[in-house]
Order: C-alpha cells, then sequence, then structure tokens
C-alpha cells in the first residue's frame, strides 16, 4: 500500500523550510566577520554566502526606495548590492551545468528525485529525518532516508552572477539618467534569474572560482 506521498512529503518540506530560514537569518549576523566562513551557511555540504540574499534583499529595497522616489538611496543600495560580489563571494561560486556561467548559492532544500514515491515502508525513516533536519542533523538525515531506499535530491537556488552584475550595472547607470522605470526593470531582471538546479546527496557540484573568472567581461 503507497502511503499518502503528500503527507509524508510535508514532514521533509517543512522541516527543512524551518530550518533553511532560521539558517539564513543566522548567517546575517555573520556578514560582517572577516573569516572565511563569515555569513556561511552549511547546508548538506553546499556553502551558502549571505551575499546571494543580501543582494536580493537590496534589489527589493532600491525598488521601494525608487517609487518613493528616494534615487540617492536607491543608487546607494544598489551600489552596495553590486560591490558584494566580491573575492570573498566567489569563494561560495558553482558554474552552473547549462552554461558556461556561474552562480551564487542562494539557499537549498531536500526533495524526492522526480518520479520516486514513497511507501509506507518509508514512513518511519521520513519522520525520523524530519526531526533530525529540524535539529539541523541535515547530513545524518540523508543518511537514514537513503538507507531506507529514498530517493532524495538536493535542490539549490541560485543566482547568476554575470547576469545579475550586468542588471546592477545597468540600473546604477539609469538612475544617473533619471530612467526610473528602466532601472526598475533592470532590478526586477536579478529578482526573476534565480535559478533552481537538482544535484543528487554526495555528487555536488565543486564551489569556489577567481573573480575575474566568474563575471563578464
Amino acid at each position: 500500500m503507497k502511503a499518502n506521498k503528500k503527507s509524508v512529503a510535508t514532514i521533509v518540506a517543512l522541516a527543512l523550510a524551518t530550518t533553511s530560514l532560521s539558517q539564513i537569518a543566522f548567517a546575517d549576523t555573520d556578514v560582517t566577520s572577516e573569516t572565511e566562513t563569515a555569513g556561511e551557511v552549511e547546508t548538506q555540504h553546499i556553502r551558502i554566502p549571505a551575499t546571494g540574499k543580501l543582494i536580493l534583499d537590496g534589489v527589493r529595497a532600491a525598488r521601494l526606495a525608487l517609487f518613493d522616489g528616494n534615487l540617492d538611496q536607491a543608487k546607494e543600495i544598489v551600489s552596495a548590492s553590486r560591490g558584494a560580489i566580491d573575492e570573498h563571494a566567489a569563494k561560495f561560486s558553482v558554474h552552473l551545468s547549462d552554461s558556461k556561467g556561474y552562480a551564487l548559492p542562494v539557499d537549498s532544500g531536500l526533495k524526492f528525485s522526480d518520479g520516486f514515491e514513497p511507501t509506507d515502508q518509508h514512513g518511519a525513516s521520513i519522520t525520523q529525518a524530519g526531526v533530525m533536519i529540524q535539529e539541523g542533523r541535515v547530513d545524518e538525515a540523508i543518511k537514514v532516508m537513503s538507507k531506507a531506499g529514498v530517493e532524495l535530491d538536493v535542490a539549490v537556488v541560485m543566482l547568476p552572477v554575470g547576469a545579475t552584475a550586468t542588471h546592477l550595472e545597468q540600473a546604477l547607470t539609469d538612475i544617473e539618467a533619471g530612467q526610473i522605470h528602466k532601472a526598475n526593470m533592470a532590478l526586477k531582471a536579478v529578482e526573476t534569474s534565480t535559478v533552481i538546479q537538482d544535484f543528487k546527496p554526495g555528487n555536488l557540484p565543486a564551489q569556489g572560482y577567481p573573480l575575474a573568472d566568474i563575471l563578464p567581461g
């Protein structure tokens, strides 16, 4: 008999969402540190800097500033967001599998592999794994589910570096030229440029490329 796929999936999804959000919030408090691990979140061995979320938050704040007519504030925020793509951020960069470009991981989570349907036999292991995920023991949770035959993927949300830098630079140019609508569209393009790629646990992408390689030009 098959278990309720939606129910067991929800156990994992909700547990991971709780863990992920709390980790990202904690990362923001660390980003000012000068250590190599500053602002870093470890999630299934994908190292996630605070940079991507800070850029996206900055883009949203800049758009609001534009709507309010605060051009100087918007320009300052966009400039800071562009400046966040630096040598430290480059240490976390990932080569996109379907292109020659690079991206910064923004968030990640576990999901059932496409085509996999959990059964009653998987229920106990998935429930146990959900508790482990809430406790931050993600690696152990993966091992428990994998041993039970649960097929998993690690879904990683990524922000393309080249496109983001280009859009932010264009937004700065448009703000200086008083082209507010164009600046807003350039910033919106950053928000819509995120991509999601799936990886198998234990077969995650290499991270860390020279800044000169990941930026356009």
